[in-house]
């Protein structure tokens, strides 16, 4: 029985000194991290930044066309074809090196990344012109053999 009354007063005695401290203001609110502190825990508000970052989708096909004036690939397609603007931004790449809208060849596999841009225009992110760059090979390891005593 004592054991239990001493527990009691325990646990009024906790609750009496909580409720105190949030009376007199000694309880430390809780920190909560704010996108103007910089923090990277900062609570973010969703689509907050879905005007800047906007989704993207792939793409691949061949190279109908190139348009070097208006700075735009045709992709051909089954149904329909597609045109994709070429910006300042856009990355452009051959057989693994950065290349130039000048590089693109009518006829080449072509595939990459395309975001809708802020006039509803298909625009370009990446491009890879030409096949995929074949990887290096990674070196075999040579097994060790074990010298007999």
């Amino acid at each position: 029985m004592r054991k239990i009354n001493t527990a009691i007063v325990a646990l009024i005695l906790l609750t009496a000194l909580g409720v105190s401290s949030d009376v007199c203001g000694l309880a430390q609110a809780p920190k909560t991290d704010t996108p103007e502190t910089g923090s990277p825990k900062a609570k973010r508000k969703p689509g907050a930044d879905s005007e800047k970052r906007a989704k993207q989708a792939p793409f691949r096909g061949v190279l109908g066309s190139v348009d070097k004036v208006n700075k735009s690939i045709t992709i051909k397609g089954k149904a329909k074809n597609r045109t994709f603007q070429i910006t300042s931004s856009t990355r452009l790449t051959k057989d693994g090196k950065p290349a130039v809208l000048d590089d693109a060849v009518v006829g080449d596999q072509v595939a990459g990344t395309w975001r809708e841009s802020a006039d509803g225009k298909q625009e370009a992110v990446m491009v890879r012109l030409g096949a995929k760059a074949p990887a290096e090979p990674k070196p075999k390891k040579e097994k060790k053999e074990k010298e007999e005593k």
